[in-house]
């Protein structure tokens, strides 16, 4: 393979890109219920931590939703902004006299849930019609 010039920035871009992998998060939502029903895919680090947040608080803020809850099935990683957003959620819904809720948790999101009690904070449910039907 012939070699390639480019600058240094660009060197170190393409490094950074391949060796750290820019983690995204793709979100969706539908309505069930009057019930805001969240769909993430993806890791919940970075600069998706800060999409995610926006997303949410934004479906939140809306009055014509009763409760917000999140498909948790696959997100693949979450860091200490990502729990600490998924507390100001259950925060911000109490305010608004709104639920919040989890579900179809990983393992190893539930342990991590378990490990800083937020499991004891926010509701967890297995299934989107468990978690929609106790609103």
């Amino acid at each position: 393979m012939p070699y390639q010039k480019c600058s240094f920035s660009a060197f170190l871009l393409k490094f950074w890109l391949k060796f750290y992998q820019i983690k995204n998060v793709n979100l969706s939502h539908h309505i069930k219920n009057d019930i805001c029903v969240v769909n993430v895919e993806g890791a919940i680090i970075g600069q998706a931590a800060i999409e995610f947040k926006t997303h949410v608080v934004e479906l939140l803020r809306k009055k014509e939703y009763r409760g917000l809850v999140i498909n948790c099935q696959e997100i693949h990683e979450i860091r200490s902004a990502g729990l600490g957003y998924l507390a100001m959620f259950s925060n911000n819904a109490e305010k608004m006299q709104k639920k919040f809720a989890l579900f179809q948790l990983t393992d190893v999101l539930r342990s991590i849930l378990r490990t800083t009690n937020l499991d004891r904070k926010i509701l967890i449910f297995d299934t989107e019609e468990d978690a929609v039907a106790n609103f």
